[in-house]
């Protein structure tokens, strides 16, 4: 069953300042911290005919959206950047009937981009392919770069430069659109390469904060929607699970499942549901790890009462996380994520007592917010199986733990699976050793009767 659609107005606080930057030919930011939703912003206006018709009326024929996913790049050398923008613009221009003859032209090119022995024109066949496109009519380019933070991190230099003379050549008429987690400037040192593109990409810089109370009904009903047995939500479970996440796009969706569709949402313990969850409380730790570190004091000084001052204020409002009260305080998003700030803060500060002997690693547990160091690295992506498992191996660090104590304490509620649970353990241990053991150590092993232990 295909999704509901989101409305024309989708975002519409955040897209028709963007579209007035692109009419206007000037390049811009979306910055937002990790499931705010970003891509959501880019892709409806890609995918949505009626939107662009919406916002850019007799324009949006001239207009070219050309979508760019570089988590999906074959590696961060500029060439791979260049190919990548001509595979867009080739299949953007593939779509349209009026430019068929360009086909063959951008084909070529692309193929020129990608060749091991000529890749290092790539740049050049890049500005043959919109050049190309130009000929043909008055088009406006719109490259939008999703999620390029390690891009712009690891790029060459020469890379920006490029950028900005195939702007130049193109004035007004070929922006860029850059979608990150943190501020361009944040991501590397400067120098006079990314100083030519950083002072155009951030003419005008958005924060993506949570959805509109509106958007963030729209999510409930179309996450509603898509169950198995679709049924919509109780108006009052809505409402709660709204003031419950604040309406940050990651956490309405986590929220969502730790509720079991919301059933269980109008429960008088549902943040102490939500806060024990290891999805929602993932979604915090998303947050959390998209900031800067004067960002994180501030976040810390409002979990304790204190008022956000300095360059953090500004910030953390553009960014939806924080409000400020009528004494001078500043309140956070949610309780789930103030909960994490209030238990990362406590986390950042203890001293927890070593759980490792000479010569072993150190294994932190930080239960309240579902954290875990190893060796002072912290561990990210732990499923709630994976993370309770832990927490029994490491408190009997040293001892063999049966298979039945294991699948007593970690899978007990799914009881009703007992035939699939040995199975789902095992998988659990190699999961878990995966995601944590440092390069050369051993932290888990096998032990006697089919059991585990942590060494």
């Amino acid at each position: 069953m295909p999704d509901l659609p989101h409305p024309l107005t989708f975002r519409s606080e955040i897209i028709e300042p963007l579209v007035e930057s692109i009419r206007a030919g000037e390049s811009c930011a979306l910055v937002g911290v990790g499931s705010s939703g970003k891509s959501n912003i880019v892709r409806f206006l890609r995918e949505r005919d009626d939107a662009r018709q919406h916002y850019f009326g007799a324009d949006a024929r001239r207009l070219l959206w050309l979508m760019v996913d570089c988590n999906a790049l074959d590696s961060y050398e500029e060439h791979s950047l260049y190919a990548a923008m001509i595979d867009s613009l080739t299949h953007v221009v593939s779509a349209r009937s009026d430019l068929g003859a360009l086909n063959a032209t951008l084909g070529d090119l692309y193929r020129e981009a990608v060749s091991p022995e000529l890749r290092s024109g790539a740049f050049r066949a890049l500005s043959r392919a919109v050049e190309a496109v130009k000929a043909a009519s008055n088009f406006q380019f719109v490259f939008v770069l999703d999620d390029c933070d390690t891009l712009v991190q690891k790029c060459q230099p020469a890379l920006f430069r490029r950028l900005r003379a195939l702007r130049d050549d193109s004035k007004y008429q070929l922006v860029y659109i850059t979608v990150t987690r943190r501020e361009l400037h944040r991501l590397r040192p400067t120098s006079p390469e990314f100083e030519s593109f950083f002072e155009i990409a951030v003419m005008r810089s958005f924060a993506v904060g949570p959805y509109s109370d509106a958007d963030a009904r729209t999510m409930l009903e179309r996450l509603a929607a898509r169950l198995p047995q679709p049924r919509p939500l109780e108006p009052l479970a809505i409402d709660r699970l709204l003031t419950a996440t604040g309406g940050h796009p990651g956490l309405i969706k986590a929220a969502f499942f730790a509720t079991r569709a919301g059933e269980t949402a109008l429960e008088s313990d549902l943040i102490e549901t939500l806060i024990n969850d290891s999805a929602v409380m993932d979604e915090c730790r998303k947050i959390w790890d998209s900031l800067e570190d004067e960002e994180h004091a501030g976040l810390v000084a409002a979990s304790q009462g204190r008022p956000v001052t300095g360059p953090a204020l500004g910030a953390l409002m553009a960014k939806g996380l924080i409000r400020e009260r009528t004494d001078g305080t500043h309140a956070i998003l949610c309780p789930p994520l103030e909960t994490y700030v209030s238990q990362k803060a406590g986390a950042r500060a203890a001293t927890p007592p070593p759980n490792a002997k000479g010569g072993e690693a150190v294994i932190e547990i930080f239960p309240g917010v579902k954290l875990v160091r190893v060796d002072g690295r912290e561990v990210s992506g732990l499923s709630k199986a994976e993370f309770d498992l832990l927490c029994v191996l490491a408190e009997k660090r040293g001892q063999a733990c049966s298979r039945s104590l294991l699948l007593e304490r970690v899978f007990a509620a799914e009881a009703h699976r007992a035939s699939e649970l040995d199975a789902a353990l095992d998988r659990a241990v190699a999961e878990l050793k995966r995601k944590i053991e440092p390069p050369g150590k051993v932290l888990i092993a096998s032990a006697p009767g089919g059991g585990y232990q942590c060494l």
